[in-house]
């Protein structure tokens, strides 16, 4: 993996946590496929730009997110990005935090597909049913 590509994907981290869509979909190729787990209420493939977008209004639509840190890592062939997110429900403001690890491929310089991995996406969907005095998988506090 060159130098360059993992510049592209901190830009693209740095674009996440600051949640400036500018920054973050220009990284993306216009190709970008980005898949997200199938048991979400947005999971499933994210194609374009225009996708991304899709997904980040999908996500906001549920959640409010907080990347609290992450790292990012030369994998050969692709980049491997480990994040902690905070995620607080919309709906309930039951709040928890998790790891997620991101897979990272690259077109042209810039990323053309991205897999996401929970570590506990029952505990992401749970937010939305638990009210904040039960929310009993949560971590901190709602907000």
């Amino acid at each position: 993996m060159s130098s360059p590509d993992l510049d592209v994907v901190r830009r693209y981290v740095d674009g996440i946590g600051r949640g400036d869509l500018k920054v973050i979909l220009a990284c993306l190729h216009p190709d970008f496929v980005l898949n997200e787990p199938a048991t979400l209420p947005y999971g499933g493939d994210h194609t374009g730009r225009d996708g991304f977008v899709g997904l980040a209004y999908g996500v906001a639509e549920h959640y409010a997110t907080e990347l609290l840190d992450s790292s990012v890592h030369d994998a050969g062939e692709f980049a491997v990005v480990r994040m902690r997110f905070r995620f607080t429900s919309k709906r309930t403001g039951a709040s928890m935090e998790m790891p997620l690890t991101e897979l990272y491929w690259f077109s042209d310089g810039l990323m053309i597909r991205g897999d996401i991995f929970y570590k506990d996406t029952k505990g992401v969907l749970a937010l939305l049913d638990e009210q904040p005095a039960t929310a009993g998988s949560t971590q901190g506090s709602p907000a």
